[in-house]
């Protein structure tokens, strides 16, 4: 599956239903990238099955692998 039809399906989910379906979907770790505006740190390690997820009040608002 591309990271374009993750997105599709992830973006506009509430933060524990995007972990959810990322599981159910082969991703072996989420993180939470950024939340309300504010970068997390994150080391910086690229993962494959990772995603990183960018979240504003509690919805996924981007995702990115890694």
């Amino acid at each position: 599956m591309s990271l374009d039809e993750v997105k599709n399906k992830i973006v506009g989910l509430a933060l524990d239903e995007a972990k959810k379906l990322a599981a159910t979907l082969g991703f072996k770790q989420t993180r939470i990238a950024s939340q309300d505006g504010k970068a997390m740190r994150l080391s910086m390690d690229y993962v494959e099955d990772r995603l990183n997820l960018h979240v504003e009040n509690g919805i996924v608002r981007d995702v990115r692998t890694g």
